[in-house]
């Protein structure tokens, strides 16, 4: 998580600062060739967070 923005246009514009921050790691994930990592938005109220989560398929279903 990208924790607290710590400059003024984020509290003006925080809409613009999370989309930067989301299309910041999602060029950083293509450009490491990360395809089963994936950057998605997660806001809570009053902060922005991009989260980075697998997209590798899981199987819940398999018991040992």
């Amino acid at each position: 998580m990208l924790d607290r923005y710590g400059f003024e246009p984020a509290r003006e514009a925080p809409d613009l600062v999370c989309g930067m921050n989301h299309a910041f790691l999602t060029g950083s994930l293509q450009g490491l060739r990360a395809p089963a990592v994936q950057a998605v938005l997660a806001p809570s109220p009053g902060e922005c967070c991009v989260e980075l989560r697998s997209t590798a398929p899981t199987d819940e279903t398999e018991t040992h």
